[in-house]
């Protein structure tokens, strides 16, 4: 499993993604950043010129000349465009680093699941073929008791029928595997490996900690902690900066300008100046309002996703506090279960061979228990699965997210 998750962080393509997301966004404050400082731009430039005078005295004259121009320049003051764009980088990158958190939740929570399933399948493998098994030899026993006239001719069907539904079984659970062991390479990035490659660890027992705390406490810590709504929550503060730069533009758009020019030509000069430039939009068919009214509903539009996102959230946690809670009675249920089919198969198998049990009382037997040893894997893996998935959904660390 450990080492499922480390492959995953290393290659899964969403999370590789999301780390450049978040590069690419540090790269957007740097540059906001940058709108504050100084800039110097040198400009260097090398003309040649020739003249040939054919009519008159014949003449050539030629000439070159070479210029050096360093200009500095700083935007001193402005209405707020650099401010606002500067805190709406800001958000961006904090956004775009909850999400690629998320993302990371989201990727390794789909690895647990599917090694999970993965195991799971080669449990019920196991299963299947110790029913193929059973059938086998109750089907040899059956003809045998045939051959010497202790059962009719027709108890043969039976048992036929069952040990070729047993093979179907363990066909389909075959099957069942090879897809799950292709998603897991998929989610970890083995490419090219053979399913006979994959290793997987059989899991025993599913040590769930009990929760001690009314769901409405998860839900609460859940609102807080969950990496998506806070990059909703993000995101919303960059819209409202989105709104105040839209307002800005509509109205008394001003900025303070101080520029400095040396000039290392044939002859050395230097210039220097300071300007206030002031615009404001008095007629421009109505963009500038228009502009401010889509802002102002993207912003509305985000607060409703959030708020719907928040319900989901609480629905969320809500369904999971049960169905973590009810998983772990469902494994002990299903191991009391496995344990009364077991004796039971090994009464009536005792009780046939003594003459004091019927056909129909071993195949009875035998297919109660293939169903208690199924969902005896199926309880168990579910119960690690929807351990995993509290964690998901209520914002708890998962596992491998910190290493």
């Amino acid at each position: 499993m450990d080492k499922a998750l480390a492959l995953a962080k290393q290659n899964n393509g969403s999370i590789r993604s999301a780390t450049f997301d978040i590069e690419a966004a540090r790269f957007g404050v740097a540059g906001a950043r940058g709108s504050f400082l100084p800039s110097v731009t040198p400009t260097y430039s090398y003309t040649t010129s020739r003249i040939d005078q054919h009519t008159g005295t014949s003449l050539t004259r030629g000439s070159a000349d070479s210029e050096l121009d360093v200009v500095a320049t700083w935007r001193l003051l402005d209405s707020g465009s650099r401010r606002e764009s500067l805190f709406s980088a800001r958000s961006s990158l904090t956004a775009t680093e909850a999400s690629a958190r998320q993302t990371l939740r989201q990727t390794l929570f789909s690895v647990t699941q599917t090694y999970f399933n993965v195991v799971r399948s080669q449990e019920l493998i196991r299963v299947q073929l110790a029913q193929v098994n059973r059938a086998q030899t109750l089907l040899e026993r059956t003809l045998a008791e045939i051959e010497v006239k202790r059962a009719p001719g027709k108890d043969r069907f039976q048992p036929q029928a069952d040990l070729l539904n047993a093979r179907v079984s363990l066909l389909n659970a075959e099957s069942q595997s090879r897809t799950n062991i292709a998603d897991l390479k998929a989610l970890v990035g083995l490419e090219y490996t053979e399913p006979q490659g994959v290793v997987v660890e059989q899991v025993t027992t599913a040590d769930l900690p009990d929760l001690d705390q009314p769901v409405a406490s998860y839900q609460r810590a859940a609102l807080e902690t969950r990496p998506d709504l806070r990059a909703q929550r993000a995101r919303l503060d960059s819209l409202e900066s989105n709104v105040r730069v839209a307002k800005l533009n509509a109205g008394i758009n001003w900025r303070v300008d101080a520029q400095y020019a040396r000039s290392l030509a044939r002859d050395v000069s230097d210039r220097s100046q300071i300007g206030l430039t002031a615009s404001i939009p008095i007629f421009d068919g109505g963009i500038s309002k228009s502009n401010v009214a889509e802002r102002r509903a993207n912003l509305f539009s985000g607060n409703e996703s959030l708020r719907q996102a928040e319900r989901n959230v609480l629905s969320e946690v809500e369904a999971a506090y049960y169905d973590y809670n009810q998983s772990e009675l469902r494994v002990q249920a299903a191991q009391a279960a496995l344990v009364a089919a077991q004796s039971n198969y090994d009464s009536v198998s005792a009780a046939r061979q003594e003459g004091a049990a019927n056909l129909v009382d071993v195949v009875v037997a035998s297919t109660t228990l293939t169903t208690a040893e199924v969902n005896q894997v199926q309880a168990l893996y579910d119960a690690l699965i929807a351990e995993a998935r509290w964690r998901l959904v209520t914002g708890q660390p998962l596992r491998g997210e910190e290493n």
